[in-house]
């Protein structure tokens, strides 16, 4: 009967039913009833014909340098504790993982889950005190343990003792990456990736291999967000602008100064209330100026009577006595208002500065000539002015003399001396 394309074969000879019949296995390997399965003699052993449910011991003390001799000629002497036979044929140390006892062990043999050795060599259990660690880790033989390698850092075998550092201006984006391809520059990306604000630089940082983001100058933020440092500067419609720093600074409109024109200027203060002084001075100059031009300007006098001569003694006619233009005069004043009969009248000048009493009567003058006695209060004037050509003299020396032209020329009035 065929089995894996070789005739089958019995454990012994007069076999009884099909199914004693096994698979005829090739010489270095016996065949294994519990898992019937062809399996390798293993260090130690050989096997140098097939079909066969078990190989032979190479004797104490002696091994082989493979798990499939065939030959007895294969055979060796036993290494020495944590060694092994080579498939040259010399002894090696164990592999890094792996121990071997000798006498007890025809080859090394791997330490338990997760486990592993500080070094080769190992000769027993004992020695498999390491943790097995991972790419993407190394061990630290300070503490015996794993750890993840940083990040620019990357490790792409197991149970190694360092990372290897990614290029220059590069990171990886996390901790434990396990290939070279993790490197890159966190920093040159773009859309969705990119890591920081529009108005921000992203600064790569190889000393901590991570980067930061910081806002350009004129901005400030955390570097995530920036914010214009000219948004609501300046106050009172100042124009804000920044320097070559970025530092922002205020152009004020109006009478407002200060960093953020905040502030009133003191010139606004200061000339406006120069201008309200200014303004009060020439309101006073104005009123003392019409107050002035009101006390200094000539008063025509007012017309009390109408039209009249003093009658001269010769007979002739006589001049009108007003003092000043008829109708020119202010006032005329008599020392004897109580007397209606004809008066000179002056015109009382307040600039004049002379003080003749306006008192002249012509009865009372008449009777106290005529018969050489005056009442007394004709008596009285005579005795201040003379007699009556004495006053008419005096009178006529204070004539209104008329208006004067700008040629210099006198206009004669209606009381100018005929």
């Amino acid at each position: 009967m065929q089995i894996a394309g070789k005739a089958g074969v019995t454990k012994i000879l007069g076999a009884k039913s099909p199914k004693e019949c096994k698979e005829r296995c090739s010489a270095g390997k016996y065949f294994d009833e519990s898992s019937e399965l062809c399996k390798s003699c293993g260090y130690g052993q050989y096997q140098p014909d097939e079909g066969q449910f078990t190989c032979r011991l190479c004797g104490l003390g002696k091994t082989t340098r493979t798990t499939d001799a065939v030959s007895e000629l294969e055979c060796r002497d036993e290494c020495s504790n944590g060694q092994q036979l080579s498939s040259e044929g010399v002894c090696v140390p164990c592999p890094r993982g792996t121990y071997r006892t000798q006498g007890i062990h025809p080859a090394c043999v791997s330490c338990p889950h997760e486990r592993t050795t500080q070094s080769t060599g190992a000769t027993n259990v004992d020695d498999c005190t390491l943790p097995i660690c991972r790419p993407g880790s190394y061990l630290n033989t300070t503490d015996n343990r794993c750890v993840h390698c940083e990040r620019g850092t990357y490790q792409p075998e197991e149970q190694q003792t360092i990372c290897i550092a990614c290029p220059a201006d590069t990171s990886t984006k996390h901790t434990g990456s396990t290939k070279y391809e993790d490197c890159s520059n966190p920093c040159n990306v773009n859309g969705a990736e990119t890591h920081c604000d529009t108005n921000a630089f992203c600064v790569h940082v190889p000393e901590t291999h991570d980067f930061r983001c910081e806002c350009k100058p004129g901005f400030n933020g955390t570097g995530d967000l920036c914010f214009d440092l000219c948004e609501g500067f300046c106050h009172n419609e100042g124009k804000c602008s920044k320097d070559k720093k970025g530092q922002p600074f205020c152009t004020c409109s109006g009478s407002f100064v200060g960093k953020r024109c905040m502030e009133k200027s003191d010139f606004a203060y200061i000339a406006g209330g120069i201008a309200s002084i200014v303004f009060v001075i020439i309101l006073l100059f104005l009123l003392i100026w019409m107050i002035c031009v009101r006390s200094t300007k000539r008063k025509e006098p007012k017309k009390l009577l109408a039209a009249s001569t003093i009658p001269d003694p010769t007979g002739g006619s006589q001049v009108n006595f007003y003092y000043g233009a008829p109708s020119a005069a202010p006032y005329a004043e008599s020392i004897a208002p109580s007397h209606h009969s004809t008066y000179a009248h002056y015109y009382d000048d307040e600039e004049d500065g002379w003080d003749m009493p306006n008192f002249y009567n012509e009865t009372y003058m008449k009777e106290g000539f005529g018969n050489g006695q005056l009442n007394s209060l004709a008596r009285s004037n005579a005795s201040l002015y003379g007699n009556k050509d004495d006053l008419y003299d005096r009178l006529r020396r204070h004539a209104y003399q008329g208006k004067k032209e700008k040629n210099g020329n006198d206009t004669t009035s209606d009381s100018d001396v005929q």
